[in-house]
């Protein structure tokens, strides 16, 4: 569904855009992110995008690393998401990270 970016009507206007389809883009305040250039952080965003609820970081390392033992998945899983926090300003205002969970 398209959403209102002009802020008519007294809404807010879209702050987050995540475009799945064709070439990957991540669009915040109107401005395209070149930190989400990366394959595997597309990746790992469609798929909390697309989920909405809970995912355990045990299940998400071993679909983004599915040939990696679980220690080695998980230590890639730690540093994506380093990337992550350091590639999307104002993360907390999107996402959700703890020790378990990513949603």
């Amino acid at each position: 569904m398209p959403s209102d970016t002009s802020g008519a009507g007294g809404e807010r206007p879209t702050r987050l855009q995540v475009r799945l389809l064709g070439t990957g883009e991540i669009i915040l305040d109107g401005r395209s992110l070149r930190a989400f250039n990366s394959l595997r952080l597309q990746r790992f965003l469609g798929l909390i995008a697309l989920r909405r609820d809970h995912q355990h970081r045990s299940r998400l390392a071993f679909e983004l690393w599915p040939n990696s033992d679980e220690c080695q998945a998980r230590t890639n899983l730690r540093k994506l998401l380093h990337d992550f926090r350091h590639s999307l300003p104002d993360i907390s205002e999107f996402v959700e990270i703890d020790n378990e969970t990513v949603r």
